[in-house]
Protein backbone atom coordinates (compact mmCIF):
# COMPACT_ATOMS: atom_id res chain seq x y z
CA UNK A 1 0.00 0.00 0.00
CA UNK A 2 1.44 3.33 -0.98
CA UNK A 3 1.42 6.45 1.18
CA UNK A 4 -1.58 8.03 -0.58
CA UNK A 5 -3.69 4.88 -0.19
CA UNK A 6 -2.78 4.69 3.50
CA UNK A 7 -3.82 8.33 3.93
CA UNK A 8 -7.14 7.64 2.22
CA UNK A 9 -7.84 4.70 4.52
CA UNK A 10 -6.82 6.72 7.59
CA UNK A 11 -9.21 9.47 6.50
CA UNK A 12 -12.03 6.92 6.10
CA UNK A 13 -11.29 5.45 9.53
CA UNK A 14 -11.56 8.91 11.10
CA UNK A 15 -14.91 9.49 9.33
CA UNK A 16 -16.23 6.19 10.76
CA UNK A 17 -14.96 7.06 14.24
CA UNK A 18 -16.69 10.44 14.00
CA UNK A 19 -19.93 8.71 13.05
CA UNK A 20 -19.50 6.34 15.99
CA UNK A 21 -19.13 9.31 18.36
CA UNK A 22 -22.18 11.03 16.86
CA UNK A 23 -24.42 7.99 17.30
CA UNK A 24 -23.07 7.15 20.76
CA UNK A 25 -23.71 10.73 21.89
CA UNK A 26 -27.28 10.69 20.57
CA UNK A 27 -27.90 7.25 22.08
CA UNK A 28 -27.38 8.94 25.44
CA UNK A 29 -29.39 12.06 24.60
CA UNK A 30 -32.48 10.71 22.81
CA UNK A 31 -35.60 10.35 24.91
CA UNK A 32 -37.29 7.54 22.95
CA UNK A 33 -35.96 4.08 23.87
CA UNK A 34 -36.26 2.76 20.29
CA UNK A 35 -34.20 5.70 19.04
CA UNK A 36 -31.64 5.10 21.78
CA UNK A 37 -31.44 1.43 20.80
CA UNK A 38 -31.07 2.30 17.09
CA UNK A 39 -28.29 4.80 17.79
CA UNK A 40 -26.45 2.32 20.03
CA UNK A 41 -26.64 -0.20 17.21
CA UNK A 42 -25.45 2.33 14.63
CA UNK A 43 -22.59 3.41 16.91
CA UNK A 44 -21.53 -0.24 17.12
CA UNK A 45 -21.81 -0.61 13.35
CA UNK A 46 -19.63 2.45 12.79
CA UNK A 47 -17.06 1.13 15.28
CA UNK A 48 -16.97 -2.17 13.34
CA UNK A 49 -16.60 -0.26 10.06
CA UNK A 50 -13.67 1.70 11.51
CA UNK A 51 -12.05 -1.52 12.77
CA UNK A 52 -12.52 -3.17 9.37
CA UNK A 53 -11.00 -0.19 7.57
CA UNK A 54 -8.06 -0.05 9.98
CA UNK A 55 -7.26 -3.64 9.00
CA UNK A 56 -8.14 -3.26 5.32
CA UNK A 57 -5.89 -3.07 2.34
CA UNK A 58 -6.90 -1.39 -0.91
CA UNK A 59 -7.21 -4.86 -2.44
CA UNK A 60 -9.66 -6.12 0.20
CA UNK A 61 -11.83 -3.04 -0.30
CA UNK A 62 -11.75 -3.37 -4.07
CA UNK A 63 -12.84 -7.03 -3.79
CA UNK A 64 -16.16 -6.07 -2.16
CA UNK A 65 -19.34 -6.94 -4.05
CA UNK A 66 -21.00 -4.11 -5.95
CA UNK A 67 -23.27 -1.80 -4.02
CA UNK A 68 -26.96 -2.71 -4.00
CA UNK A 69 -29.41 -0.69 -6.05
CA UNK A 70 -30.39 2.70 -4.69
CA UNK A 71 -34.08 2.69 -3.77
CA UNK A 72 -34.00 6.49 -3.72
CA UNK A 73 -36.23 6.44 -0.65
CA UNK A 74 -34.18 9.29 0.72
CA UNK A 75 -35.40 11.53 -2.08
CA UNK A 76 -38.89 11.26 -0.60
CA UNK A 77 -37.86 11.94 2.98
CA UNK A 78 -38.04 15.34 4.65
CA UNK A 79 -34.97 16.73 6.34
CA UNK A 80 -34.56 15.54 9.92
CA UNK A 81 -32.71 17.24 12.73
CA UNK A 82 -31.07 15.58 15.68
CA UNK A 83 -33.35 16.35 18.60
CA UNK A 84 -33.78 14.68 21.95
CA UNK A 85 -37.47 14.16 21.08
CA UNK A 86 -36.95 12.69 17.57
CA UNK A 87 -39.04 9.72 16.49
CA UNK A 88 -37.63 6.47 15.17
CA UNK A 89 -38.55 7.56 11.62
CA UNK A 90 -36.67 10.83 12.16
CA UNK A 91 -33.66 8.94 13.53
CA UNK A 92 -33.58 6.63 10.52
CA UNK A 93 -33.97 9.61 8.18
CA UNK A 94 -31.08 11.35 9.92
CA UNK A 95 -28.89 8.24 9.57
CA UNK A 96 -29.82 7.83 5.89
CA UNK A 97 -28.91 11.48 5.23
CA UNK A 98 -25.55 11.02 6.98
CA UNK A 99 -24.78 8.04 4.73
CA UNK A 100 -25.77 10.10 1.69
CA UNK A 101 -23.35 12.85 2.67
CA UNK A 102 -20.57 10.27 3.10
CA UNK A 103 -21.30 8.89 -0.38
CA UNK A 104 -21.22 12.39 -1.85
CA UNK A 105 -17.93 13.16 -0.10
CA UNK A 106 -16.21 10.01 -1.36
CA UNK A 107 -17.58 10.60 -4.87
CA UNK A 108 -16.22 14.17 -4.91
CA UNK A 109 -12.84 12.93 -3.67
CA UNK A 110 -12.89 10.14 -6.27
CA UNK A 111 -13.38 12.65 -9.10
CA UNK A 112 -10.34 14.65 -7.97
CA UNK A 113 -8.02 11.78 -7.22
CA UNK A 114 -5.25 9.80 -8.87
CA UNK A 115 -6.21 6.51 -10.57
CA UNK A 116 -5.24 4.55 -7.43
CA UNK A 117 -7.13 6.89 -5.16
CA UNK A 118 -10.08 6.91 -7.54
CA UNK A 119 -10.65 3.16 -7.19
CA UNK A 120 -10.28 3.32 -3.41
CA UNK A 121 -12.71 6.24 -3.03
CA UNK A 122 -15.19 4.44 -5.32
CA UNK A 123 -14.97 1.36 -3.06
CA UNK A 124 -15.50 3.53 0.04
CA UNK A 125 -18.53 5.20 -1.59
CA UNK A 126 -19.96 1.75 -2.37
CA UNK A 127 -19.42 0.73 1.25
CA UNK A 128 -21.49 3.75 2.34
CA UNK A 129 -24.13 2.85 -0.26
CA UNK A 130 -24.46 -0.57 1.40
CA UNK A 131 -24.98 1.16 4.78
CA UNK A 132 -27.59 3.50 3.25
CA UNK A 133 -29.36 0.58 1.58
CA UNK A 134 -29.64 -1.24 4.90
CA UNK A 135 -31.07 1.85 6.61
CA UNK A 136 -33.55 2.45 3.79
CA UNK A 137 -34.80 -1.13 4.12
CA UNK A 138 -35.36 -0.52 7.82
CA UNK A 139 -37.17 2.73 7.09
CA UNK A 140 -39.41 0.99 4.55
CA UNK A 141 -40.26 -1.78 7.06
CA UNK A 142 -41.05 0.86 9.67
CA UNK A 143 -43.32 2.72 7.24
CA UNK A 144 -45.07 -0.46 6.19
CA UNK A 145 -45.25 -2.45 9.43
CA UNK A 146 -44.69 0.11 12.15
CA UNK A 147 -41.37 -1.44 13.19
CA UNK A 148 -37.92 -1.63 11.61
Amino acid sequence: MDKKQREILEFAVEKEKGANRFYADWADRAEDEEVRRLFRELAGDERKHADRLENATPDTLLEQPPAPPDFKISELLPEAKALETMSLADALTLAIRREERAIELYERLRRHSSPQGEALFAALADDERRHKHHLELRYARLARHGRP
